[in-house]
């Protein structure tokens, strides 16, 4: 069975080098993106102080991170990333490109949004944002919690997305151009809790200053639920590169993907599907079920075979289990070890003839 090849990442960090900010901007990327596809090459750019910008035509996918620096500026460093942007787009369209936070804002300004100060002021918090119909579809829990939550600092705001952009969030929070080739978010899924309470403690005021003490305390507080960074970051991986994965889904199509299809196509038209899937061999526990209830099957019915696999083993691990989120670690394990996928059919599937017809067991190919 074929290999998968490792995602490359280009990261550029659009805050000057040579600080402890820096750092920590860099680790937290490092660390997120391998925390959900753990072979991944991650390469980072200055693009500050070096002008330092990646062929685009050798990675995957782009990141433009967050940073301080003000992204309606006409500083030559930050045109620069502007016009680094528009020549991704225009020369390289099948490269994908992904903005957080001061990302998210340039590169909505240099594809023809408005970028402005938040009315408001500074935000920095702990923030829920709810999902538009688009961003239900989009993100595969959606359709339960209608929101997501993940940290946000920033000072600037999008006020008028790009043309043909589609609003995933409500407020301007999140995007994807009408290609499925640009996503841009303000909150920042990379950011894990330690690095929040460092940024909201933090003497430099950029972010906090509009907040009391006891506010900032509010927000700390917040940091002892979950936070939805690592769902973000599983969505995002799955969205980002348009071959992986690829060779092991062929491989298994002509079965287990029609029967895929199939289910999710019942639990479409919102019938009453309850399924059990049953893996053996590989990564799971041996001859162990997973039952999915209707709503997850809803939620399921766009995903790859693959990552659905993923997902299998990441339902019997806690929320946040970095081992049980990485999937594609998963799928890699997958394609050395699993045997047969097998489902089980419940009183009411066994009903639908389009379901009977089809084999209940599909050996995964030598």
């Amino acid at each position: 069975m074929g290999s998968i090849a490792p995602l490359k990442i280009a990261v550029l960090i659009n805050s000057p080098p040579g600080n402890e900010f820096w750092n920590d901007v860099k680790t937290a990327y490092y660390d997120a993106f391998h925390s959900v596809a753990s072979d991944a090459q991650i390469d980072f750019y200055d693009p500050v102080f070096d002008a330092n910008f990646p062929n685009a035509g050798k990675y995957d996918f782009i990141v433009l991170s967050g940073g301080k620096a003000d992204s309606s500026s006409s500083e030559p460093w930050v045109l620069g990333v502007l016009d680094f942007v528009r020549n991704t787009a225009r020369d390289f369209p099948k490269v994908k490109m992904l903005g957080i936070c001061w990302g998210h804002q340039a590169i909505q300004r240099a594809l023809g949004g408005v970028v402005h100060a938040v009315p408001t002021g500074p935000i920095a918090a702990i923030q829920d944002t709810k999902l538009t119909p688009e961003g239900k579809d989009f993100f595969r829990f959606g359709p339960g919690t209608g929101s997501y939550r993940a940290p946000e600092f920033h000072v600037r705001e999008v006020a008028k997305p790009a043309p043909n952009f589609v609003h995933l969030a409500e407020g301007h929070e999140c995007f994807v151009n009408e290609a499925n080739t640009i996503l841009t978010f303000q909150a920042h899924p990379e950011i894990h809790n330690a690095l929040a309470k460092k940024m909201f403690a933090d003497e430099d005021d950029v972010y906090t200053g509009n907040s009391s003490k006891e506010q900032i305390a509010k927000e700390i507080e917040k940091l002892d639920k979950p936070m939805d960074g690592g769902l973000l970051l599983e969505r995002i991986v799955e969205w980002f590169p348009s071959d992986c994965g690829n060779e092991l889904a062929k491989e298994s199509k002509q079965g287990f993907t029609s029967k895929w299809n199939d289910l999710c196509a019942l639990a479409a038209e919102d019938h009453d599907v309850s399924w059990e899937v049953t893996v053996t061999g590989g990564w799971v526990e041996p001859d162990a079920p997973y039952a999915f209830t209707n709503e997850e099957a809803h939620g399921f019915a766009a995903l790859q075979p693959i990552y659905f696999l993923g997902l299998l083993f990441w339902k019997q691990k806690p929320r946040g289990d970095k081992e049980g989120s990485n999937l594609s670690q998963k799928a890699k394990a997958l394609s050395e070890g699993v045997g047969a996928i097998r489902f089980t059919l419940t009183e009411n599937l066994k009903k639908e003839s389009r379901i009977h017809s089809l084999p209940t067991e599909i050996s995964t190919p030598d």
